[in-house]
């Protein structure tokens, strides 16, 4: 049997704007447009997991079975962003990290703004025989790869990073991560190379993404059983951390 499917972007949502129930009025008033044939073969809707992301979806259906006049779909078919569904699980694992990584980004920034302690760090990278001398990677909060990549590249320079905010810790303002931290750090970087690897897999313009879906939501589900133990040793560190911290 063939089966055809027909991809539509319909909607030039600008930045900013709301999208609500509204959108999935604007949807069918779209699609009626084209004709009752294609309303009649309306079978999903990809989006984000947003809750008014699902209510545009809810209501979407409902106008068509209204427009066609029967019940053609008895609930609402929405494929979830795959993207998305694992970005919000990382961000989970990323509150494990939050205070050493704000603690690492705050020390990045203002080793980067003065002049003097990016040369010093020039110095000591030069000492310390790293293959570039270039400022580290400071991460965008709201993106998570970006953490991810400024805990990986940072935990190769810590040697430096750390000689830096001990000779500048009042201007910097704390001192430098301790070694409980930082492992904690590379445990968790090491933990989400996978999630990276499959979100940047699924991004791909030129794959047929949805194919891939099922196949990489079991890889990471394998990744996490294998790295059961690792967790709990995460889980285990940060507590000491907390605990030392209050004493």
């Amino acid at each position: 049997m063939m089966i055809k499917t027909i991809l539509l972007t319909i909607l030039d949502v600008k930045c900013g704007v709301v999208v609500d129930v509204r959108a999935g009025i604007d949807l069918i008033e779209y699609l009626k447009r084209m004709g009752r044939d294609l309303v009649t073969r309306i079978l999903n809707v990809t989006s984000d997991n947003g809750s008014d992301a699902t209510n545009a979806v809810v209501r979407l259906f409902k106008l068509v079975n209204i427009f066609v006049g029967y019940e053609q779909l008895r609930k609402c078919n929405q494929v979830k962003c795959a993207d998305h569904s694992i970005q919000l699980a990382v961000l989970q694992a990323l509150k494990l990290i939050c205070q050493p990584t704000k603690q690492l980004r705050d020390g990045l920034v203002k080793m980067r703004r003065s002049k003097v302690i990016r040369q010093q760090y020039q110095i000591e990278a030069l000492r310390s025989g790293l293959s570039s001398t270039e400022s580290t990677h400071v991460d965008l909060p709201t993106r998570w790869n970006s953490t991810h990549q400024m805990c990986d590249d940072d935990f190769c320079k810590r040697l430096v990073i750390d000689t830096i905010m001990d000779q500048y810790k009042d201007d910097i303002g704390h001192d430098a991560l301790k070694d409980s931290e930082w492992q904690v750090i590379a445990n968790v970087s090491t933990f989400l190379c996978a999630p990276r690897q499959v979100m940047e897999s699924l991004a791909g313009d030129g794959k047929p993404t949805l194919d891939l879906v099922s196949l990489s939501i079991a890889m990471l589900i394998k990744h996490c059983n294998e790295n059961e133990q690792n967790l709990q040793e995460i889980h285990d560190a940060l507590t000491a951390i907390s605990m030392k911290m209050k004493l």
